[in-house]
């Protein structure tokens, strides 16, 4: 097939989705696919010759930066793309291709606009609707679709940037707290404030990632996430930090943090996690043709919390979904496969 790979564009997760990206690209070329690596934020000036062989491509991985790009830079590649979801050429080199394999990450990737073109041009896609990635996107909104599930998820309250004074925001919960973006990923904006002093900077600073901020309870415990390819949940993996929040850097830099997999937990408690995963995959319509990876901490008393699902999870070489997959027999150029098997490509 030919199968163009989506990666870069203008969110945060820039330096991540590139790496994504190039590892999808290198493995489904190895499968034997004709590939274009294409960064939907780059004009692309001849997109007739986006398609080319394997003997051609550029083998290099890309590793994720240690810290992603400032924000006045994504703002200026924004500014160049004039509100259109793709750079010129893009769309074009899109429908070139049999299939597109969607390895963006955040806004302009993950929040359903990028899927909605695609959608609107015909052009078939991996991953879920644009339907699913709104709701999964958007944490105060995929938080109240899985309380109407059934789903335990800690209390939440939004904070708009139209509430001026902060300290006199009502919070039903006390400290320590969690401050993060309502949209957004890679654990990047999100801050664990321990105490009053220091919570109104930590909601001005994060309210520059967007206009809508989460403040999220705390739940003190161990940190899991379950992969979920179609209609089958991965082995669960438990995510071990030196701190007490798995940030940007333990994410993506070898050696930060310790993930475990299979978790070295009960059986009984790595099935409920798996059909926690499995149900909040399926509440937020995210689809048995794609994938996700659902995010938990469990308490101190043995109770789950979701915290959120992500319907594009990294595809990096230090990504959690490969590294369930390879623990349940799946290497990594056959679960890149398996996604693009789940699209019907243009007949």
């Amino acid at each position: 097939m030919k199968i163009a790979v989506l990666m870069g564009g203008t969110s945060t997760e820039r330096d991540v989705s590139l790496s994504s990206g190039t590892a999808v690209a290198t493995a489904l070329r190895s499968s034997g696919h004709s590939v274009s690596e294409i960064d939907t934020a780059l004009t692309l000036e001849y997109p007739e010759k986006s398609f080319f062989g394997k003997d051609g491509a550029n083998e290099t991985s890309v590793g994720v930066a240690r810290k992603p790009p400032t924000l006045s830079e994504l703002k200026e590649m924004e500014g160049k793309l004039r509100g259109h979801v793709f750079a010129p050429g893009i769309l074009e080199a899109c429908r070139m291709a049999d299939i597109a394999f969607i390895a963006l990450h955040g806004g302009f990737g993950e929040d359903g606009r990028i899927q909605a073109a695609l959608e609107m041009a015909a052009i078939p896609h991996t991953g879920t609707s644009y339907l699913g990635c709104a709701l999964a996107f958007n944490k105060d909104v995929s938080k109240r679709v899985m309380r109407s599930s059934g789903i335990a998820t800690p209390e939440w309250r939004e904070v708009r940037d139209t509430e001026t004074k902060v300290s006199e925001i009502e919070v039903p919960f006390g400290f320590p707290r969690i401050v993060k973006p309502a949209k957004g990923g890679s654990t990047l904006g999100v801050s664990l404030v321990e105490n009053e002093s220091e919570f109104e900077d930590v909601v001005r600073e994060t309210l520059e990632y967007g206009e809508v901020v989460l403040i999220e309870e705390f739940i003190e415990g161990r940190e899991f996430t379950v992969g979920v390819l179609g209609e089958d949940a991965l082995p669960v993996i438990e995510i071990q930090t030196s701190g007490k929040v798995f940030d940007y850097e333990s994410k993506y830099q070898p050696g930060e943090a310790k993930e475990i997999c299979p978790a070295p937990i009960p059986d009984d408690l790595a099935e409920k996690l798996q059909k926690l995963a499995l149900a909040t995959h399926e509440s937020l319509k995210v689809g048995r043709d794609a994938y996700s990876r659902v995010d938990f901490r469990v308490s101190a008393g043995g109770e789950p919390f979701c915290l959120e699902a992500n319907v594009l999870p990294g595809m990096t070489p230090n990504s959690l979904l490969p590294l369930a997959a390879s623990t349940a027999g799946i290497p990594f150029p056959e679960l890149c496969e398996r996604i693009s098997g789940m699209v019907a490509p243009r007949g």
